[in-house]
């Protein structure tokens, strides 16, 4: 994220410092072209929009994440099941070795 997306989230969540905010506006006041794009970009329903885009593209990878971890947990209790029942069955032996 460059320090000009930086400053524009913090404006727009009201979490910018006095000097953030004056950074930002002198960067708006450098070239007309900044002026148009915050005037047309930051609209509630452009903001609304990408938080939309974003959720879209993240929430993808998320629930991707999250699938692996449930399979992984699965994998996991499936081989301690398993581990578990040779124990009972007596096919594992201790490190010390039988009737010791």
């Amino acid at each position: 994220m460059t320090r000009i997306e930086d400053l524009i989230i913090k404006s727009v969540y009201g979490k910018s410092t006095p000097e953030e905010k004056a950074e930002l506006k002198q960067w708006i006041d450098a070239d007309p072209k900044h002026k148009v794009f915050i005037e047309t970009r930051m609209t509630p329903e452009a903001i609304q929009a990408g938080i939309i885009k974003l959720w879209d593209k993240e929430g993808i990878r998320i629930k991707q994440e999250l699938a692996r971890e449930m399979e992984s947990i699965r994998h996991n209790r499936l081989l301690k099941k398993r581990l578990s029942k040779n124990r009972k069955a007596g096919h594992c032996r201790t490190i010390t070795g039988p009737g010791k």
